[in-house]
């Protein structure tokens, strides 16, 4: 069995546009650089599981509710295309 965690891409929350735009915790969401880096998660998944032969016909994904994390797994398993489940 392989399990990977990863964390949600760089946030607002990260950076000083927090300071200027206040959202509730679970409504924060990715910067492009955050989105750029869950692209680049995704496409390392993808080519690691393709070289490491590892069958994810039956993976899983789960995400909590907060937008950063249904935001950064949208974006990976866009390379991916693996069930996600809540």
């Amino acid at each position: 069995m392989n399990i990977f965690l990863i964390r949600h891409g760089e946030s607002m929350q990260n950076t000083k546009l927090n300071e200027t735009i206040k959202l509730p915790d679970h409504k924060v969401y990715l910067t492009e650089k955050g989105k750029r880096q869950a692209k680049e998660v995704g496409e390392f998944l993808k080519e690691y599981i393709f070289f490491h032969n590892i069958d994810i016909s039956t993976a899983r994904m789960w995400v909590s509710p907060y937008t950063r994390t249904r935001q950064t797994a949208e974006i990976i398993n866009s390379c991916l295309d693996i069930m996600v489940l809540e």
